[in-house]
């Protein structure tokens, strides 16, 4: 809840966007699924080499394939 009110209010910015990887995650455990593929979607756009490490989350929690997460 509070990664949801710092980010949507744009109270929160990450310094470095490896920052973000871990309110993706916290989404992925509490099952808001579209909230972290909206984030993960977002780091990427700003930072397309972030991707692998994007991958690592998804994949280490088991749920790039139900989401549809893309990894390649």
């Amino acid at each position: 809840q509070l990664g949801s009110e710092a980010i949507v209010e744009n109270s929160f910015r990450a310094n470095d966007l490896t920052e973000y990887l871990i309110f993706i995650e916290a989404y992925i455990r509490s099952n808001r699924l579209p909230k972290a593929l909206e984030l993960s979607q977002q780091v990427i756009n700003w930072a397309p080499s972030m991707r692998p490490a994007l991958c690592a989350v998804w994949l280490r929690t088991e749920n790039a394939m139900l989401t549809g997460f893309n990894c390649k």
